[in-house]
């Protein structure tokens, strides 16, 4: 009855849960949530910042309404839409006077094992592509160091110690355009952009409420 309710309702009222993958949700979450204060008031909004694999298995519980993520290591079966957002993209980062930044371009690569990753809880096809990053066999042997789903943590370890930091660009774009952290000459993806999408389920209805969170989204 509730949900029958929300898909009555206007845009200006009701609630929404949704979901937002780390990366996405450190650029994203907050001037989206600013807008929405501001201008739907009698909104109400539920938010889980997660991995995109637990987010995808909530939206399969219908947990959730939708969710927007970074797609690329995990791309979503067919009962699901995915309206695309502008490509995202990945790479490792170091703090400003790093070691590694007095290394020759060549020399990067082979030098990246002597010092620990910090990262989210990555997929495996994330991890896979680390792996030859790092010249390892395995993700296994990966030389993490910190692993969690905070940005802003993985960030400010980062910018304090010797740490190389995986994220996406945007995540990080005022502390990369400050010359706080810098990319590291090295190609995470060879297509240089990550899938970043709104997923949710093809054959379900979305409020208004829902449609209206989705257009904001698509506008920052």
């Amino acid at each position: 009855l509730r949900r029958e309710s929300e898909l009555i309702r206007g845009h200006d009222s009701g609630r929404v849960a949704f979901g937002m993958g780390v990366f996405p949700a450190a650029g994203l979450l907050s001037p989206l949530q600013i807008r929405v204060a501001r201008e739907y008031p009698g909104l109400s909004v539920h938010v889980e910042i997660e991995s995109w694999q637990r987010l995808f298995d909530k939206l399969r519980q219908d947990r959730l309404d939708f969710v927007v993520a970074v797609t690329h290591s995990l791309p979503p079966s067919a009962e699901f839409r995915a309206r695309p957002l502008p490509p995202q993209h990945g790479g490792l980062f170091v703090r400003r006077g790093h070691p590694l930044l007095q290394a020759r371009k060549s020399e990067v690569r082979g030098l990246l094992g002597r010092y620990r990753l910090a990262t989210t809880d990555l997929p495996a096809r994330a991890r896979e592509h680390l792996a030859r990053l790092y010249r390892v066999v395995s993700p296994e042997q990966l030389p993490i160091g910190l692993e969690c789903d905070s940005v802003a943590t993985l960030r400010d370890v980062a910018l304090h110690s010797d740490m190389v930091l995986f994220c996406t660009h945007e995540a990080i774009r005022r502390e990369v355009e400050a010359g706080l952290l810098t990319a590291l000459p090295l190609e995470y993806s060879t297509s240089g952009a990550l899938t970043y999408s709104i997923i949710h389920r093809e054959r379900r209805s979305l409020s208004p409420a829902a449609e209206k969170l989705i257009a904001l989204i698509q506008e920052l």
